[in-house]
């Protein structure tokens, strides 16, 4: 299955995507409009890319299937006179993992299950949160 998700990220400098968000894609531009088609640019993502990748006048960058971490995409560009901007671009990237995915699901449940008027619902939960924190707590031992 594959999901389609589109953020405006222009006035954020960080962005969290989940582990499942396996293709990104990320679109930039220049400032310099005098004549676009010999606007340069280079970008990398630190944490992944080694060294700087220059991509000519396309303006956009595509990353698959990143581990979970903490990444910093960054860009730069000229203008068209071929002159390199002083200035990066960075928007900082998180890439959850599974398990912090199912850290805030189950904390989203336990918190329905809780404010739920069903008060047999409510001591099932807490009965079964205390048997999986005893078998947590023993696996820990071993």
């Amino acid at each position: 299955m594959i999901t389609v998700k589109e953020i405006d990220i222009s006035a954020k400098n960080e962005i969290e995507l989940s582990y499942k968000d396996n293709i990104i894609n990320i679109g930039y531009s220049s400032a310099d409009f005098t004549n676009p088609q010999k606007n340069k640019f280079a970008y990398r993502l630190e944490g992944f890319d080694e060294d700087w990748n220059h991509s000519e006048n396309k303006n956009e960058a595509i990353y698959t299937n990143l581990n979970p971490g903490k990444y910093v995409f960054k860009v730069k560009g000229t203008n068209s006179d071929g002159v390199w901007s002083s200035k990066e671009a960075s928007l900082n990237i998180t890439i959850t993992a599974f398990l912090e995915d199912m850290v805030v699901l189950e904390s989203y449940l336990y918190c329905r299950r809780r404010d739920s008027p069903d008060s047999e619902l409510q001591g099932k939960t807490e009965s079964k949160k205390s048997d999986r924190l005893e078998k947590i707590k023993e696996n820990e031992k071993r």
